[in-house]
């Protein structure tokens, strides 16, 4: 499906672009996404982990400065954009988001396990008054390769019912640890509520905050969650920066009482902050999608397990942090371009007002599909070497973020907050997020 999305792309595209990309390779060549060619590789590190701050990155980010502002684009994009039959329609109305921009390394990164140390710093970031106890089998293993399980909880416990006459102790709050293919890790903590209580889905959508009635921001000030969300997050990884953020409503666990129904007013929404590692000082944006789809398209047809993106993600409600995880540790491992050059903003613009309305227009036989941009930002982002496909590296790229409305003959779907669509700077290679290429 891929190769032919590439193909319809690249044929929408070819007459507009051909001239400007020959001129563009006339004056100086990029570095493409699809394979990016190597200007300076220091020594891959023998093991990454022992390494919590890059030498690459360090490195990349000692180079001479260049002026900010590289970037040309106006500070907000109106426009609509219409399939081919006109029934797919893209709203836009976003603001351009891109910071100060200086050099664009290109960077290669090695994910790996979370570290036994990282785990206490965890630990003591969440419980700070030192409730916690480890667990036999996380002190006894060698590293986090021969562990998998409860890692620490905090004193209070909750007694739990296995089975008739079974019966547990369980901490209310507590820290686990598990992979589902190593490296790809996750360190979680967890707030255990009783089944009377408000609790939050942890993987249910999350909305923007502008969606928040008068009432619920007044009960729940944005700020006091967020300091709350910044203290653990810094204590725990210091160089993450909040990119992301929205709220889950609350609900009850279903009975008769409340039909499972959610609930609104004082104390029934929870903030969720997303924090990512920043790169020669520019965000790695955080979107919803995640790393998840099987690669088969290696060499010689071989299958490969794809890992998540490195993320923390905090859950906050009046009751302090209800759910904090960290996805799958990074390490930059060698700069593969010391300054990525990027495709003007007119032309990015251009690919996504080709492609957002054609991703969209299936929906067409079925009801209908439309999306409301409302905001365009400039990032880092991993994605996989094409001719090297267990490696990965960090490239800038373009995310269309904003809402998509899908409906059929019997029902509407509202999808907020979303990426509708990311591109490479380089070179302008749509980019599955799902696929991580």
């Amino acid at each position: 499906m891929k190769k032919i999305l590439s193909i319809l792309i690249a044929t929408i595209l070819l007459t507009s672009l051909c001239a400007c990309s020959q001129q563009r390779n006339q004056e100086s060549q990029p570095t493409g996404t699809a394979s990016a060619q190597t200007e300076a590789v220091p020594a891959a590190q023998t093991n990454p982990s022992e390494q919590p701050v890059s030498t690459a990155i360090s490195q990349a980010e000692a180079l001479p400065s260049v002026a900010p502002q590289r970037i040309s684009s106006p500070e907000r994009i109106q426009a609509t954009w219409l399939s081919n039959t006109g029934k797919t329609q893209i709203s836009v109305d976003a603001e351009v988001q891109i910071g100060e921009v200086g050099l664009l390394p290109v960077y290669e990164v090695c994910p790996r396990l979370v570290t036994k140390d990282e785990v206490s710093v965890f630990a003591n970031a969440i419980f700070e008054d030192g409730s916690f106890a480890y667990s036999e089998p996380f002190i006894n293993a060698q590293d986090m390769a021969n562990f998998e399980g409860i890692v620490g909880g905090g004193k209070e416990t909750k007694r739990v019912q296995l089975a008739k006459d079974i019966f547990v102790d369980e901490p209310v709050k507590k820290i686990s640890f598990y992979t589902y293919n190593q490296p790809d890790c996750f360190l979680q903590f967890e707030f255990m509520h009783d089944a009377d209580e408000v609790i939050y889905d942890t993987s249910g959508s999350v909305w923007p905050v502008s969606m928040l009635t008068k009432e619920q921001a007044q009960a729940f000030p944005f700020q006091n969650a967020l300091d709350t969300a910044n203290r653990a997050v810094s204590a725990f990884m210091p160089e993450f920066e909040c990119t992301s953020y929205g709220f889950r409503k609350g609900y009850y666990w279903y009975d008769e009482s409340h039909n499972n129904t959610n609930i609104t007013g004082d104390g029934t929404i929870a903030y969720v902050f997303y924090y990512t590692r920043p790169y020669a000082g520019i965000q790695t944006t955080y979107t919803e999608t995640d790393c998840i789809a099987p690669v088969s398209e290696g060499r010689d047809g071989i299958y490969i397990s794809n890992v998540s993106y490195e993320s923390i993600e905090v859950m906050v409600s009046q009751r302090g942090i209800e759910f904090m995880i960290y996805r799958t540790p990074h390490d930059a491992v060698g700069v593969l371009s010391h300054d990525a050059q990027i495709l003007p903003f007119d032309e990015i613009l251009s690919i996504a007002e080709q492609v957002l309305p054609l991703r969209l227009a299936s929906w067409e036989q079925s009801g209908g599909a439309n999306a409301a941009v409302d905001r365009i930002e400039f990032g880092y982002m991993r994605v996989r070497m094409r001719d090297e496909p267990t490696k990965f590296m960090m490239i800038p790229v373009w995310d269309f973020f904003g809402s998509e409305y899908r409906s059929n003959s019997e029902d509407e779907l509202i999808i907020p907050n979303q990426s509708l669509l990311t591109i490479s700077a380089i070179d302008g290679t749509v980019i599955d997020r799902s696929y991580g290429y």
